[in-house]
């Protein structure tokens, strides 16, 4: 068992039991998320997870077959590679002794496995051993034997096993083969790297090779596997014994000399030096650019040189030739820019007089580094990855921010003007692609966007071919049926209702298709269906339709019922925050289990509130990394005023996305055009009235009504009872699957990276013990998660036993060139053991390095790389106590070796100018250096360890000393400050500079002189303005402060308010989100008749009391949560207001709930237009005017009082009571019409079904009695999430005042006392509905028995 009892893939979460079933759907795709992440990477890319574990590669190879066996762990399902190749393919494969089938996946035979161990076995065949076998790069470990032989070091490189050892037979004869390549690198100065390639036979004896520094350039260093100097005259010499030895030789030139000569051959010298050289050039693009001549060019495959050598541009130079290089152009390349990105959501305010944005700019930026936004829009607040940004202005008419970082993640948020057209940025920069998230209030429509990419709904974009052209046909259709006037009627109402939600498109089209059946098919034995067809289509359209205009006026009389296409998300912004509040409460009280109990149903946080987490995690992860601006620099002078803006909206109600794919330029604007509210109602309106119109001007010529045929009771109770059909509530319609957003932030949730990640697991302590022939490791690993650790590694030792915790681990897995061993959450023990190579020295190379580190004595080997208990660097080198090879690199003092220094000096403009200047080696490599480098004009340095001297009352200097081993010389200091300053580049040829700018985005800097280097960057640091000049030049540095714009530095973000109210008491409590960017004091006014009970900030109880009605709330900096807890003795009233509240701050995403006892009787209510709409008055109404109607028609033994208190007393409880009772008079009254010689078995049945009918009826209105006595009144109360006596209105924003709310409402004793009434009526009335039903029942006889049949009788009556 590999990894049995180390990993376990069962998630810690519970899900909700509805989402449960869900759980796999949304993650198909992503399984690999819950196994091991390798350490240190991102965990949320599945490629840096492993989901099977290989063990060792047994390998048992012959001259004419081999076998192979292997084991596995497979967590996830996975395709899992075996070894060979298309050449040598695997054969008789078997899977725990089954035969799998091996297919080929990438050009390797690979098999597909389930979660489980497996061990797998399988053969080659081949006509004679091969050198090398194919294996994947995932095999971490590999036992080799070869004709029975074992193999200690198997030799694996690039993928392939080798099998055979070449034997290399050696000549006897002296003889000396050289060949030469040199690379050109271009940089801060020229360096020339040398590589002479030398195969001897024969004695050992010391060779002068020749002549090897072109004109103009000094020797740096000489690297060789052999004795090797310059001697006074720059000949190479060598002392070589037979084999193949390879030297280099390093020397530098200054940047200027662009023209590089071989050197001339000496017959003196000998005749050892090759007459022909390959030259490869490597250019620094992002330095200068230019073009090589002088020189033919060649396959750099013809020559000897270094690996990565030959992609490079090879030339080739005989004695006497020359290389020039000709610069082009210098510094950042002229076709690079910013890459933008921008992510917008756009709000429409309520009011539709502006528009709030929240935008997110990702990307790159290498020049311009301000983000500026031009009028109309109004930029208030941004933040970046450190915080706050602070806004400012470089002239009027604009505001903006300074963005220091190369890669962009810049959040920025303000309003601007509701106009017809808008910039699709309102930046002053270009963009590589702009997503616009469109968010409009309830009751306006998108009818239209032009200029865009991309439109996902809108009225304009939503008309496609297909509905055009149902349009079109069913217009012509109409017009050629009917009459022209149709025609029109019909393409105008199509044009208004086609893309309303529910529309009766189809209803309408079989409609006109039924018309046309029913006045051209020519068939006579076809008029019977025909006829019946056509009712049904009749009964169809008039139901759907006239349902589909109660709906539309419903909506229009309250725009709150507008379903909109994600209006769950304003609930579920309520929710979240009130449980934001219980989770820190609870978890300050310390009720851990309470807590849990609490949040049953855990859910992921919304977008808005990830951003504390997001600080969190910032804070983990670049704890381990400190950037050098952190070192540096201050953001922001100590008294700037931060601002926050105004609250950010966080509702979605009608949600459209516009997208521009391709490049934005600064000043595109596109064409938004919204329809208001009364707009959308309007058009609404013109729907009904032209569906209405059209349903009259369809059927008035086909359907000709005779009132004397016609039967007015059946007809009315037809009529009664599509008209009694409760209105359609859009909150009521039942839902099949989860919300959208639901199984998003599920999907996020099994997807949850841990919260250590990326750095899970550290080696806490390590133990080396090393012997002559063995090294072994211990590891005490601590992880915060299941994950993948890097082993160390060495060329000359691999781990042959492996343990866990003391169990045997043979599953390993290597990922590009390191072996990874899991490790489970905790404390785990790892021991690592292997056979070292015959070696005198080796290193062992860590990536996660060891926090404590214990080297065991050894007789055998000295350990360096250690100071105390901790490493130097990430590596180990063992050194043989006996060693017996030679050193690695000497150099000759021979030669005149001239010093050359690279001084990089980097300021910091930020309150304090600072200067840090490093002295780094170039040359020589080895031994001591001391050199005088200039100081800048206004620097000071406060270091009384640096040597300072004045030239003659002129410019400081600094003596620099390098000593034999050091590489760098540095000191601190400070600059003057001056808006402009300038740098000079001296002609010293033993001095290279480079200099460095960083600004904090307190400043704006301009820079002449010299272009701008693009160096690599650190993407989450500052950018470094990087310079590289020559002798002489110079760089002017103009450097201005821009402007703070006024601003709020508190803005609240959201709002829960809620109001509890009793008979005698009202609980007041006050939830709000509030970000600031600095710490202080804020007063709120609150109602003077409350008495303050608690106060919570983060969860935690504050000690604070209000005075005359102000509250003053310490603020902190940062994001933070209040809560305010009141209480008043208010009694219960006609008319509930909500006390007045200022909260003296811009506010945004107000909720403001009231709760009634169930002793209160709500009539009506008033407060944002997202809140509750009472139905009741409305159906009221139309029952009213219906029940003057069926009044009329004496279908029912109920007159027109009758109706009015039936109706009222049941529109109260249950409409559906109504209908049934309707229902049962109509068909009672219909059964008197049944034909008279209708036969025996259909009339009993219909008998049957009235009876049955009548029985269900009575039972109804039986159960109504308690229902009505006992129950609460059923106002119809809907929109906004309200019900019954719980309202709930949302409002997007204000400037501090809440929205003040009032319900209309009296005791329900009211409603009891009429419901008594209406009863006792019920009670008399019953009586003599059952005697007429009784009656009805019996006017065609209550049942016909075959006997009366048979003998012809009439039934009696």
């Amino acid at each position: 068992m590999l990894l049995t009892g180390i990993f376990s893939l069962s998630a810690n979460d519970t899900i909700p039991e509805p989402l449960a079933p869900w759980a796999p759907w949304v993650f198909k795709g992503s399984e690999a998320l819950k196994c091991p992440f390798i350490n240190r990477t991102d965990f949320s890319n599945q490629a840096n997870h492993v989901c099977a574990w290989p063990g060792a590669l047994a390998l048992d190879a012959g001259e004419k077959e081999a076998s192979f066996k292997q084991s596995w762990q497979v967590l996830s399902k996975s395709l899992v590679p075996l070894p060979g190749d298309n050449d040598n393919w695997p054969l008789m494969v078997t899977v725990n002794e089954k035969a799998l089938p091996v297919f080929r996946h990438k050009g390797r035979p690979a098999i597909e496995l389930e979660p489980g161990n497996y061990q797998i076995k399988g053969q080659f065949r081949w006509q004679q051993l091969p050198e090398s076998l194919a294996v994947p790069g995932a095999y971490a470990l590999v036992e080799l034997n070869v004709n029975g032989r074992a193999v200690a070091f198997p030799k694996l490189e690039n993928n392939e096993l080798w099998l055979r050892q070449l034997d290399i037979r050696q000549e006897k004869q002296d003889s000396l083969d050289v060949a030469v390549a040199r690379r050109v690198s271009d940089g801060a100065y020229i360096r020339l790297e040398t590589f002479v390639s030398i195969q001897v036979s024969g004695k050992m004896r010391e060779v002068e090779l020749g002549k090897v520094l072109p004109e103009g350039f000094e020797l740096i260093g000489i690297s060789s596997e052999v004795s090797a100097f310059l001697d006074a005259q720059g000949v190479l010499h060598a002392k070589l014994q037979p084999g193949s030895w390879d030297i280099m030789v390093n020397a530098y030139a200054q940047p200027d000399l662009l023209t590089w000569q071989r050197p001339e051959l000496n017959p003196e010298q000998g005749s050892h030096w090759p007459k022909d050289e390959i030259w490869v050039f490597s250019g620094q693009e992002n330095l200068r650019l230019g073009k090589l001549k002088g020189a033919q060019m060649i396959d750099t495959r013809q020559g000897i040189m270094p690996e990565d050598w030959y992609e490079l541009p090879g030339y080739l130079l005989r004695s006497g030739d020359a290389l020039s290089y000709d610069v082009q152009h210098r510094g950042k390349p002229v076709h690079l820019e910013n890459r933008l990105n921008l992510i917008r959501s756009l709000w429409l305010a309520f009011d539709n007089a502006s528009y709030n944005f929240s935008d997110h700019i990702s990307g790159y930026m290498i020049t311009d580094w301000r983000l500026t936004m031009p009028e109309p829009f109004l930029l208030e607040s941004a933040e970046d990855r450190d915080g706050p940004v602070l806004i400012t202005t470089r002239q009027a008419g604009e505001r903006g921010v300074e963005n220091r970082y190369p890669r962009v993640d810049v959040k920025a948020h303000g309003v601007t003007q509701a106009d017809g057209q808008l910039a699709v940025t309102g930046w002053d920069s270009d963009f590589e692609q702009v997503k616009l998230n469109l968010n409009l209030p309830p009751s306006n429509l998108l009818f239209a966007v032009f200029g865009a990419d991309y439109v996902s709904s809108s009225w304009w974009s939503n008309w496609s071919i297909w509905a055009s052209f149902i349009l079109l046909l069913s217009a012509i259709i109409a017009a050629r049926l009917v009459n022209i006037t149709a025609g029109i009627t019909t393409a105008l109402m199509l044009l208004a209702i086609y893309q309303e939600a529910h529309a009766p498109v189809v209803a309408i089209i079989n409609l006109l298709l039924a018309l046309a059946i029913k006045k051209y098919q020519p068939f006579e034995r076809l008029q019977s269906l025909v006829k019946t067809y056509w009712a049904l289509s009749v009964a169809l359209i008039a139901g759907t339709l006239l349902f589909f205009c109660a709906v539309q006026l419903r909506i229009v009389l309250h725009p709150q019922l507008d379903p909109g296409n994600s209006a769950g998300r304003i609930m579920q912004v309520e929710k979240s925050l009130q449980r934001d509040y219980i989770r820190e409460e609870l978890e300050h009280a310390g009720e851990g289990k309470e807590f849990k109990q609490a949040l049953r149903k855990p859910q992921e946080p919304m977008q808005a509130e990830m951003t504390d987490m997001a600080d969190v995690e910032r804070m983990t992860v670049t704890g381990s990394k400190l950037r050098s601006v952190d070192l540096l620099m201050e953001r922001y002078q100590s008294d700037a005023m931060m601002q926050a803006g105004s609250g950010i909206p966080n509702w979605q109600w009608h949600s459209h996305q516009v997208n521009w794919s391709s490049p934005v330029a600064k000043g595109q604007t596109f064409d938004l055009i919204v329809l208001s509210k009364n707009q959308y109602r309007l058009l609404k309106v013109i729907g009904v009235v032209l569906s209405l119109l059209w349903l009259y001007l369809v059927l008035k010529d086909v359907i000709r009504i005779n009132p004397e045929r016609l039967q007015p009771k059946a007809a009315a109770a037809l009529l009664a009872f599509f008209m009694l059909v409760p209105g359609y509530s859009p909150e009521a319609a039942a839902e099949s699957f989860p919300d959208q957003v639901l199984l998003k932030q599920l999907k996020e949730r099994l997807s949850e990276a841990p919260l250590c990640t990326p750095d899970c697991a550290v080696i806490n302590q390590m133990q080396v013990d090393v012997k002559a022939k063995e090294l072994t490791l211990k590891l005490a690993v601590h992880a915060g998660s299941d994950t993948a650790l890097a082993l160390p590694r060495s060329e000359f030792w691999r781990p042959q036993i492996s343990s866990v915790n003391g169990k045997t681990v043979t599953a390993l897995v290597k990922r590009r060139g390191w072996i990874y061993i899991p490790v489970q959450q905790g404390i785990t023990n790892i021991r690592l053991s292997g056979q070292l190579a015959p070696v005198d020295i080796f290193q062992l190379e860590f990536k996660d390095k060891p926090q404590s580190i214990e080297l065991l004595t050894s007789s055998d080997w000295d350990i360096v790389g250690t100071q105390g208990n901790s490493l130097t660097a990430n590596t180990l080198e063992f050194i043989a106590k006996a060693p017996v090879g030679a050193a690695a690199e000497q150099t000759s003092s021979r030669y005149s070796k001239q010093p050359l220094v690279k001084v990089i000096r980097e300021l910091s403009i930020d309150k304090v100018w600072r200067v840090s200047t490093r002295v780094e080696r170039i040359a020589p490599s080895q031994g001591s250096i001391t050199i005088w480098v200039p100081t800048l004009p206004g620097e000071r340095i406060g270091s009384e360890d640096i040597v300072l001297d004045n030239e003659d009352g002129g410019q400081s200097r600094v003596q620099v000393s390098i000593a034999s081993g050091q590489h760098d010389f540095s000191w601190h200091s400070t600059l003057e400050q001056h808006e402009n300053i300038s740098f000079n580049a001296g002609s010293d040829n033993g001095v290279i500079e480079q200099w460095q700018v960083v600004v904090s985005p307190s400043w704006h800097t301009r820079f002449s002189g010299l272009p701008v280097i693009l160096q690599d960057q650190d993407n989450d640091d500052y950018f470094r303005y990087v310079f590289y000049p020559y002798g002489g030049e110079s760089l002017a540095i103009t450097t201005t402060r821009p402007v703070a714009v006024a601003g709020d530095v508190l803005a609240i973000d959201r709002v829960q308010y809620s109001i509890e109210q009793g008979s005698r008491t009202a609980t007041l409590d006050l939830m709000f989100e509030y970000r600031s960017t600095r710490g202080g004091e804020h007063v709120i006014d609150l109602p003077e008749n409350y008495q303050l009970k608690e106060i919570r900030s983060d969860g935690k109880i504050m000690n604070l009391q209000g005075e005359a009605g102000k509250l003053t709330l310490p603020v902190f900096p940062g994001k933070h949560k209040v809560r305010i807890r009141m209480r008043a003795v208010n009694e219960e009233s006609f008319m509930m207001q909500s006390p007045d509240i200022n909260l003296n701050a811009p506010v945004s995403n107000i909720s403001t709930n009231m709760n009634l006892s169930r002793e209160r009787w709500v009539l009506w209510t008033q407060g944002p237009l997202l809140g509750p709409a009472v139905l009741y008055w409305g159906e009221l109404v139309v029952f009213l005017l219906l029940a003057l109607l069926l009044s009329r028609v004496k279908f029912s033994p109920l007159t027109t009082a009758s109706w009015l208190v039936l109706g009222f007393g049941l529109s109260l409880n249950n409409w559906g009571v109504l209908m049934v009772i309707a229902f049962w008079f109509a068909s009672l009254t219909a059964s008197t019409y049944r034909p008279k010689d209708m036969g025996r078995i259909f009339f009993n049945v219909s008998q049957l079904g009235l009876y049955g009918l009548s029985v269900i009826t009575l039972l109804s209105l039986v159960a109504v009695v308690p229902m009505s006595l006992l129950g609460t009144p059923d106002m119809g109360i809907s929109g906004n999430y309200s019900y019954g006596n719980h309202l709930s209105w949302f409002a997007d924003k204000t400037d501090g005042v809440l929205p003040q709310v009032s319900v209309m409402s009296i005791s329900t004793l009211f409603y009891k006392g009429i419901m008594l009434a209406w009863v006792i009526w019920l009670s008399f009335a019953i009586v003599g509905w059952v005697k007429w039903a009784w009656k009805m029942l019996g006017s065609q006889g209550y049942w016909r028995s075959k006997t009366l049949v048979e003998a012809g009788d009439t039934p009696s009556t």
